[in-house]
């Protein structure tokens, strides 16, 4: 009889055994017969050399894939391993989504689909972290998911739910505690972690008196576990932000008083040269661009720069000056050329230092000799630094 058979056996051939003389059974009754069987738990069917099989597969292949099925005997699980597993499942995981109600196979396909959306979902908030250090909780997550998910026989997982449950209940907090985090505050988390880099060139210009603040602020980037600091993290941005500014705004004010200097002065020097106003830089334009930046030492650089730029346009302006001026009104009725003006830096250094009136006169006398060589060549001269 099928009862005592204690080997695998395919369905298809049982199907055909009992078909045959002595017994002529149809297949549906034959069918039912082990159907019975396994729902009694005194066998096991496998489909596709899967050993765990789901009610709604069986009830709907079971006619005509009958040579995929195989009968095995039943593993038997004890009620108190069934109970025990269930209530550390719900230890776990917090909610009541298995019951102990149904059969160890059924609990187990349970079991196996709560885990893939476990795991699904983790790895879609893996992919959200995935570059912030805490991410390692949600790798732990998925390793340990995946291990029981991959485990084939209802006896062995249960087992090992039972034995990880006090871990598994603290790794299993912990994720649920990234979730809320990154549902209620990863986008104010990645706006302080921008914070931080957007200003790493900036903290060197605040006061000593902020080191400390700037210290554990910065240290959110490799924090592994930001989600009770959030709070003085926030607070310490903002008071560090309030400095920045501050800062900045001392940095742009100088901006515009230098540059609104450099302009009045190469304007002076145009129309005393009769240079179209055109030919050199905007002053709006120019003075908007070199203080609209937040990095404090861009903005530092386009103070220590603005020699170069007064240069540069002074440059400009000279190469535009006219080189004839039209007749003059005297009574000589003479044409007189302009001069053309040089642009021009010393060589100031000295390598003693000045200890008396002479030494200055002849350091003078130095310089003097420096801008006569330009004037003895019929050049004007601007001196810059």
């Amino acid at each position: 009889m099928l009862y005592w058979q204690v080997n695998d056996v395919n369905l298809k051939d049982i199907v055909t055994r009992y078909a045959a003389a002595p017994y002529g059974w149809n297949e549906i009754c034959t069918i039912y017969i082990v159907n019975e069987l396994v729902r009694r738990h005194l066998r096991d069917f496998s489909y596709n050399n899967n050993p765990n099989v789901e009610r709604s597969i069986v009830a709907n292949n079971i006619l005509r894939d009958q040579a995929k099925f195989a009968v095995r005997p039943a593993q038997k699980i004890s009620q108190d391993l069934i109970n025990r597993f269930v209530e550390s499942w719900k230890d776990i995981f917090g909610t009541v989504s298995i019951s102990s109600g149904i059969d160890s196979n059924e609990l187990f396909n349970q079991c196996k689909t709560k885990l893939a959306e476990n795991i699904q979902n983790t790895e879609n908030d893996c992919k959200r972290i995935a570059r912030y250090p805490f991410v390692t909780v949600l790798n732990d997550t998925i390793s340990e998911l995946s291990r029981w998910n991959s485990e084939r026989e209802p006896k062995k997982l249960f087992e090992q739910i039972i034995n990880a449950r006090q871990s598994a209940k603290a790794l299993i907090d912990k994720r649920k505690m990234i979730g809320e985090f990154i549902t209620d505050q990863l986008a104010k988390y990645k706006i302080i972690c921008d914070f931080v880099d957007d200003n790493r060139d900036n903290w060197l210009f605040l006061p000593e008196s902020c080191a400390d603040t700037v210290k554990s602020l910065k240290s959110i980037i490799n924090e592994p576990w930001p989600i009770d600091k959030m709070v003085p993290y926030n607070k310490m941005m903002r008071e560090l932000n309030a400095h920045l500014e501050e800062v900045k705004k001392i940095k742009i004010l100088e901006i515009e008083r230098i540059y609104n200097d450099i302009f009045d002065r190469l304007e002076k020097f145009a129309t005393s040269k009769n240079v179209d106003r055109n030919s050199f830089a905007k002053k709006d334009i120019s003075i908007m661009q070199k203080k609209n930046s937040s990095n404090i030492l861009m903005l530092e650089n386009n103070i220590n720069t603005s020699n170069d730029f007064y240069n540069e346009q002074l440059d400009i302006i000279i190469k535009h000056i006219p080189k004839d001026k039209p007749e003059s009104k005297d009574t000589k009725n003479e044409i007189e050329i302009v001069k053309q003006t040089r642009n021009v830096k010393l060589n100031i250094q000295t390598f003693e230092p000045l200890k008396s009136e002479a030494e200055i006169d002849e350091y003078l006398q130095g310089l003097k000799k420096q801008l006569m060589k330009f004037i003895d060549n019929n050049y004007e001269v601007m001196v810059t630094k």
